[in-house]
This record gives C-alpha cells, structure tokens and sequence, in this order.
C-alpha cells in the first residue's frame, strides 16, 4: 500500500530488456466492450498472482506458468455497472496467529476486493472460498446509512487498502446526475470480522459511527474513488479525494465540501478522523479529481537524513512532495 511499484532486481537492465520474451498468456472471460475496461494490477504474494476481471471476479494464478488456481464470481448484476465495469485490482490480508487456545480466522490469509454493487467479498487465498467470518458469509454492504440509491450510483472500482487490521474503502459516485447523491462517507471495517469500526463523513464532524435511525450520511459529498495509500507506523491512511456532487457547479456546495474536495486527506485508522489535508485546488469546477495513488518515499532532508514523504501526481499537470506527517 505505499504504491512504490519498485523491486530492487537486478537481473534486469537496460540494456537487456529488450530482450524479455512472453512467458504465458492468461485471458480473465471477460470479454472488453464499450463499457468494460482491464484496469486490473495483479498483486503477487508468494507463488500466486491474484487479480480481479472488469466485473470483480476475483482471481488467483500460478505466477510461473499463468495456471488457473482458482476464481470466485460475486455475481454483480448488469444494471449495477456505471459509465464502465472496472476492478483496478485487490488487497491481501494475512491474520496475525491465533492466541493460545483460540479459534483461527476462517481465511488465515485472504484477498479482499470490492464490487461495481457496493459490496466488500473476502475469499481465502488459497481456494477462493468465501470468509464465512467476513461480515455476511463473506460479504459486507457499504451502502448501508447511505439513504436512496439506484444501480450504478455506488461503486468500488478500486482495491481498498488495508493498515492496522483496518480495511479502508471509498467508491465511485456516478457523475453528472443529481446534487443530492449518495455520500462520499469513507468506511473503516475490520479485516477478520468486516464489523465497522469508523465512517468519515465530513458533514458530521466528530462522529464515527453509522448515523441515526432514519438518518443518511451526508449527501453529494466528495468521494474517493481511486486508489489510497496507507502508512502502518504513522496509522495513517491518506485519501485522494475527488469532487462533490454536480461536478461543475460549486455554488450549492457547502464550505466543508468544498475544503475537502480535490484534497489530499490523511486519516487516522484508529479513529477515523482527519489528521491533516491539504487542498489542491481552491475551488474546483474543472473535474480535477485526483486520480492517482500517492506514492511514499524516504525524501532526502537537508543536510543529512530523510524524511517520511509522499509524491501526490494530479490533472493539473503539478506534483506535489508533502511530509506525511503533516
């Protein structure tokens, strides 16, 4: 999760890359159409590739032949693909050991993916059963407290990131439909369990939880619908956010939206709450959702040692080196 996408290899240089042939060709079923993209990145742990296909099913292959080990189909339904049925990849989990005399995790290792339908699935890693102990045999639905919604509204097209036991999720809100859409809430939910430890939802300030009954998350709110970054030392999760609702027109938006969009956002993943953003644009009618995972790096300090950073690339052409710290 700290989106470094470096491997200190040798073996290969410059001057013999050229040289590289195929190995193997794994072909995922889903066939691309005018609404379906391979955005997928396979994570490898181990022997094993795993990966997800346009419409999150979830698969895992022997990283030196291609093989086929196993695959697991959450059955998203048509009508719930937005503008395009994309799955840009999946987080792994491995449990800490169980205490003396408890019970194992039913997945001591699993991959945890989310859904164009609003859903989080954790299979096993080694057989891609459902975790019977994740949320609903296997499955939590993040729409939960969101109020009104249709197919397509709410959407995970990114791999959530998993720091301290906590996996952390946004999604994609459909553009251009309406000023009051489903929140952009980001959920915390436990790794082993899928309880729900903490909601950010900036138009409740202070409040983690789910809210009252008959109650919704705030509405139209920035969402995150890209790909977040985690540091475990720090706990911190950093979020690049995107727009509120309605896009183009920011004269509805209230003052915590427009804050918050288009900003950089570290939370806290113990509770939660932020722990500093900054904000890239002042006030954005142009769509400049950022769109790219910040990248953490060691950043050469003055004098000698480094500091814990974070390379932010955004629309704007700008790139942004921000202590993560702060």
């Amino acid at each position: 999760h700290q989106a470094q996408r470096y491997w200190p290899h040798a073996g290969i240089t410059r001057d013999n890359v050229a040289g590289l042939q195929r190995t193997w060709v794994y072909r995922t079923g889903d066939i691309p159409a005018q609404r379906w993209g391979a955005e997928t990145t396979p994570l490898k742990v181990g022997d094993s590739l795993y990966l997800c296909s346009a419409r999150n099913i979830v698969i895992a292959l022997d990283a030196r032949t291609g093989q086929e080990r196993w695959r697991y189909d959450p059955q998203v339904p048509d009508e719930a693909i937005p503008y395009t049925a994309a799955c840009r990849g999946v987080a792994y989990h491995q449990a800490a050991p169980a205490p003396a005399g408890g019970a194992a995790p039913a997945c001591q290792a699993r991959v945890i993916t989310g859904t164009l339908d609003g859903r989080l699935v954790a299979v096993d890693a080694r057989t891609g059963t459902p975790c019977a102990d994740f949320g609903d045999n296997g499955q939590v639905d993040i729409s939960v407290g969101m109020g009104e919604s249709f197919p397509g509204y709410v959407s995970i097209t990114s791999p959530p990131t998993i720091v301290r036991g906590v996996v952390v999720t946004g999604h994609q809100v459909l553009d251009g439909q309406r000023r009051d859409m489903p929140s952009g809430v980001i959920q915390g939910f436990d790794a082993i369990t899928g309880e729900l430890r903490w909601a950010w939802d900036m138009g409740r300030p202070g409040q983690a939880g789910r809210p009252p009954e008959g109650e919704t998350y705030t509405r139209g709110t920035p969402n995150m619908w890209t790909i977040a970054s985690g540091d475990e030392q720090l706990g911190h999760v950093y979020l690049p956010m995107g727009n509120a609702a309605a896009d183009y027109w920011s004269g509805s938006r209230l003052p915590f939206e427009d804050e918050y969009s288009t900003s950089l956002v570290a939370l806290d993943v113990t509770t939660g709450q932020p722990a500093w953003h900054f904000r890239t644009v002042h006030i954005d009618v142009w769509d400049y959702d950022l769109g790219s995972q910040a990248t953490l790096v060691d950043f050469p300090a003055a004098g000698a040692g480094t500091v814990p950073a974070l390379l932010l690339p955004t629309k704007q052409g700008d790139i942004y080196v921000l202590d993560r710290r702060t």
